[in-house]
Formats: structure tokens, sequence, C-alpha cells
């Protein structure tokens, strides 16, 4: 396996050099480097060349100098998140306005095409690495006329609602230990527009077991299908979390950006209810469904951006940025001594 370590600097700064025998640094503009026996970037004599770690959420640089690992480096799954610094499933999608309530009540535990409008897909990743297909079906909710109750003069509860959706996240049962070939839903919950069809808010959701009740004749009822009732979303991470226990396992938190919403009542606040789902007249439109997330890699290659950092192509089809070069300045650079092979101290 071969790599292309060749790099150069524009601008003042010398690259920076650890010896791995003595610990000690020194300096260079040569960018020829190659990489030592364990496989870690390194001069052509054996010095480990510097850099920092980035954070693979923000791609901010953090921890301290160190010598950075290529031909060889084994990349760990990681599994897609909870919702936390923009983690998680991101769905942003135009749901069509103008469509017709399903009358089919939604069973989580055999979700049927008949039983929602619209349904989008991406890939997840579990602890192990292993890939899973989450579906985010929409269903929309009919619109209850305000009612007044005559005895208050208020409205009554439950009534006077427009513009909303539920929705519900599901997995092929293979994926949950259960029946291969039927969806279930792990979880769901209920979004609300405006009347120009932007986001006000997406709620999270559990379901309620509904009992059998008592006929007429006075013969048992079955029990409905599971009911979604609304649950709030977790205020750390401003996101909708499903527990969701691949191969049957302890399960995973799963978050879910639909979209940041916005308050109408408020005319100072700075969302717009357009950067996640929104309920326009007009087609199904996906303008995004993403996942963090990734299987076991190994690195096959790098490429150098021109702020220094360091990303590497694995062979499980993903690129990450994996360090951080670190150029050293000196006010007087004059004054550094050379010690051979274009080495400075």
């Amino acid at each position: 396996t071969t790599l292309n370590t060749d790099m150069a600097i524009a601008g003042p700064g010398f690259f920076t050099i650890v010896s791995e025998a003595t610990g000690k640094e020194s300096y260079t503009r040569n960018g020829q480097f190659s990489y030592d026996k364990e496989g870690f970037l390194s001069t052509l004599r054996g010095g480990r060349v510097q850099a920092l770690k980035v954070d693979r959420v923000t791609g901010e640089s953090k921890g301290i100098p160190g010598a950075l690992k290529v031909l060889g480096l084994v990349d760990a799954p990681r599994p897609t998140g909870d919702g936390s610094r923009g983690t998680g499933l991101i769905i942003a999608a135009n749901l069509d306005a103008n469509a017709v309530v399903k009358d089919v009540p939604v069973d989580p535990t055999n979700v049927l095409d008949s039983m929602y409008n619209f349904a989008t897909s991406t890939t997840v990743y579990d602890a192990l690495g292993n890939s899973h297909a989450a579906t985010i079906a929409m269903r929309k909710r009919p619109d209850l006329p305000e009612q007044i109750d005559p005895g208050t003069g208020q409205p009554i509860a439950g009534t006077g609602v427009s513009n909303q959706w539920e929705y519900y996240m599901m997995f092929d049962g293979a994926s949950l230990g259960q029946v291969p070939g039927t969806m279930v839903a792990v979880g769901g919950g209920f979004m609300q527009f405006t009347a120009d069809g932007k986001l006000i808010a997406a709620t999270g959701g559990s379901f309620e077991a509904q009992p059998g009740g008592v006929g007429p004749d006075g013969e048992p009822l079955p029990a409905g299908p599971p009911r979604l009732i609304p649950q709030p979303v977790n205020p750390d991470t401003g996101v909708p979390q499903f527990a969701v226990p691949f191969g049957g396992s302890n399960p995973i938190i799963l978050g879910l950006h639909l979209g940041d919403g916005y308050n109408p009542d408020d005319p100072t606040d700075p969302r717009s209810g357009l950067d996640g789902i929104t309920q326009f007249a007009g087609s199904y439109n996906v303008l995004q469904t993403s996942a963090d997330g990734n299987p076991a890699g190994t690195l096959e290659s790098i490429f150098l951006e021109d702020n220094g950092t360091v990303n590497g192509v694995f062979d499980a089809g993903y690129t990450r940025s994996i360090g951080r070069l670190v150029l050293t300045k000196f006010d007087n650079p004059g004054k550094l001594a050379q010690v051979g092979d274009n080495m400075l101290v």
C-alpha cells in the first residue's frame, strides 16, 4: 500500500517533527514525508510529524500535538448519534398541504404503506457498525374545527386543531430481532405547521396501549393498536429521541432533526420555520435525508486541505479528518540552527 504523503507550506512556519528515539523537537519546511514501520507520518529519517486530533462532529482541533497514524489506520465503527451537536438523522422535505387524510389507523407493530402519506429513508449505524435503513413515515392528521363548551364559553380541548402531521421512525423487523419484512415503528411524534406551511415545532412521541372494551351485547372487544401520544423533546438536544434495540439488544438513542421551527407570534424570533420540514401545496420534495455514523474502515488514502487538515479515505466508503498538521512559527527563524537533512533546531 502506498500513500501520497508529499506536502508543502505556503507562507511562514515549519512542520513540527519529534524524534521517536529522543523525544526532541526539530523543524523543517521540507514536506517530503513517508511513514515509519509503525505507520506514522514521518520524515525520511524517521522523525514523526506532529498533528492535532480533529473532533469528528465539530471539525475543531483538540488535544495536544502528537504523531499521526496513517498507514494501516483502522477506524472503529461510530454509531449514529443521539441528536446532540448536530448528530443523528436530519430530514428536510416538503409535505403536500393537499394530502388526503388516511382512514387506516397506524399499527406500529406492522406499519403498511396504506397507513401513511409519505416516507423517506436513510442509513444509520449501530454500535457494532452494522447498517440499518431508518424510514421516517409522515401521516397527515385531520383538521378539527374549534368547538365551544356551552357551559364555560371556552374552546373544548383537542378542537381547533389544523395543519398537523404525525411522523413515525420505523425499521424492518430484521433490524430489531423481530419478523423480517415487517415494518416496525420504534416511536414517532407530531409536527405543527402555520397556515402558510412553516414548521412551528416537532414533538417526540411514544406508544400507549389501547385496552379492549365491552360491546353493547356485553361481549369483550379486542384491544386496538397502540396509540401515539406526544412527548416533550429532550431539552439538552432540542430534538426528538428514540431508543432503538437493534438486534433485540441494548438500545441506542437516535436523534431526529426535523427543523428548528419558530414562533409565529414572536416577531423577534430569528428562526424561519423553513430549515426542515415544511407543508406547502404541491408534490412531496426531499431536500435532505442524512445521518452520521459509519462502519469500521481501514485507511486507503489521504489528502490535505489548505488549513493543514489531513483527510482519510477509508475502504468502507467514507472520508473523515484524521488530524491537523501543527506548524510552528518563529519571530526570528534566522536564529534556528541547521542540523542536517533540512532540519532546524
